[in-house]
């Protein structure tokens, strides 16, 4: 029932779609969607939730290269949103209207800005790190909505970029903050 009404939401603002429509989507009675969410507003809540879980059970092969690591979360990230771009620019517009969801989506940048700082030697405790990594976690999502609009760069591009700031803003933080232990800058392209 949530991808169906994920679906659904991600074409259509949520003030458009009835009970109806979404019941139909999700091939089931309107009573029996009443049972299960007590209304619209319940149900398009718990999509944002479930998206949002989606995004943030994502992980990476712990056993890899920090760098390598970096780059396949990325890639996945930008799989997701390559394979269901509607429903990324739900999630974005949503945020920026319901403060229920704008928390939702809040936690969500946090535990990835949390998982990235993890990977960072003394980054986890440093106020400066932090901020430049919510930077760049704000930057990625930037760089996501521009592709769907645009439909490029390539991927792989975006992904060599992004991962390239993120080190860039780390050493420069690292610079300022000596608790910070930078990684290191990929020496030579991958793309």
């Amino acid at each position: 029932m949530l991808e169906a009404a994920m679906g659904l939401f991600a074409e259509q603002p949520f003030e458009q779609l009835s009970m109806d429509q979404i019941a139909s989507a999700c091939g089931i009675s309107r009573a029996l969607l009443y049972h299960y969410f007590g209304g619209k507003r319940e149900l398009y809540v718990e999509t944002i939730r479930a998206a949002s879980g989606r995004l943030a059970a994502q992980r990476t092969d712990r056993s890899r290269p920090e760098d390598e690591q970096l780059r396949q979360g990325l890639r996945e990230y930008f799989g997701s949103v390559r394979k269901a771009p509607a429903a990324h620019v739900a999630f974005r517009r949503a945020a920026a209207t319901d403060p229920e969801i704008a928390a939702i989506v809040a936690r969500t940048r946090e535990a990835f800005a949390q998982r990235v700082a993890a990977a960072i030697p003394g980054a986890a405790d440093s106020p400066l790190a932090l901020a430049a990594i919510r930077s760049w976690v704000a930057a990625v999502e930037a760089a996501a909505g521009d592709w769907i609009v645009r439909g490029e760069p390539e991927i792989e591009s975006l992904v060599e970029v992004l991962a390239e700031a993120l080190v860039g803003a780390i050493g420069a933080a690292s610079r300022l903050d000596r608790s910070i232990v930078p990684p290191e800058a990929d020496p030579e392209p991958r793309g």
